[in-house]
């Protein structure tokens, strides 16, 4: 997952969303609960990281 979107002044949140989901869509058709669960998963940990470099 690239999370260098995140970092960009023009970062759009739905965007982001939208673009994440299509591409789950289009790859695993019907699993858009997993691929959530799995999405938010890889955000927390991502925050987490971000979190210990801060401290």
């Amino acid at each position: 997952m690239d999370f260098s979107k995140f970092l960009a002044d023009d970062f759009d949140v739905k965007d982001w969303v939208n673009g994440a989901f299509k591409v789950a869509q289009k790859d695993a058709p019907g699993k858009t609960d997993a691929h959530a669960s799995t999405l938010v998963m890889k955000l927390q940990l991502f925050i987490q990281e971000v979190n210990n470099s801060i401290e």
